[in-house]
């Protein structure tokens, strides 16, 4: 186990595309910096190029033990799957938090004194953690979807997937359970109208199950 981590270890220094992946990761964690100290928002949207350097890093970095053929050979060397796995998923969850740490040292180096009000001591470990998991879904796909460029877009198609999903559930869950119709007079006094049901509002069995699968996704976790 050992001897194949820091084989893995030695690829990932030599490849290329996993400086590439970390100079993307800066270069957009400073935009998000600068953004941020021009107008305080903590959008998700300064994320993408973090979470699609990984998807990619990890896809080609992993998808290549097919193309190359070590994976075989290893298997025959008696390495168990499980050992292959373990080293990938570690060399995985190691890049992607280096890449993390990339993304936010602009941040912090620029808008250091705004991190206490952002309740850093919360989201910076739900953000290792959502970053760990998805090395964990990223390093399955990799081990077993054989074509580099396959790999690839089931990661992005992947992530997309939960992301959109994420959204979607909580948008669901988050519609009141009544609504209310307010009308302004022109002397500016405010009449609210009866409380109606809204029929936008989920209700039933369906709620507690997606309410289950919103905290199982990893960008649920996230927002």
């Amino acid at each position: 186990m050992h001897n194949l981590l820091s084989t893995y270890l030695l690829r990932l220094r030599k490849d290329v595309l996993f400086w590439l992946a970390l100079a993307v990761c800066l270069v957009s964690g400073v935009v998000f910096a600068v953004s941020f100290g021009k107008t305080p928002a903590f959008d998700d949207f300064y994320f993408f190029p973090l979470f699609i350097a990984l998807c990619v890093l990890v896809s080609f970095f992993l998808g290549r033990e097919y193309r190359d053929g070590t994976l075989r050979s290893k298997l025959i060397a008696g390495y168990r799957r499980g050992q292959l796995y373990g080293a990938g998923l570690l060399v995985a969850v190691g890049s992607t938090l280096l890449c993390l740490l990339f993304f936010f040292l602009p941040f912090v180096v620029l808008n250091y004194q705004t991190l206490a009000a952002l309740g850093t001591e919360i989201l910076l470990p739900v953000l290792a953690l959502l970053t760990v998991a998805l090395a964990a879904i990223l390093t399955a796909v990799g081990f077993s979807v054989p074509s580099l460029a396959a790999g690839a877009i089931v990661s992005l198609a992947l992530w997309l997937v939960m992301m959109l999903g994420a959204y979607q559930i909580e948008f669901a869950l988050g519609q009141p359970e009544y609504v209310q119709e307010i009308t302004v007079t022109a002397k500016g006094e405010e009449i609210r109208g009866p409380k109606t049901p809204n029929p936008s509002y989920l209700g039933g069995p369906l709620r507690p199950v997606l309410q289950v699968l919103d905290l199982c996704l990893p960008n649920g976790q996230l927002n």
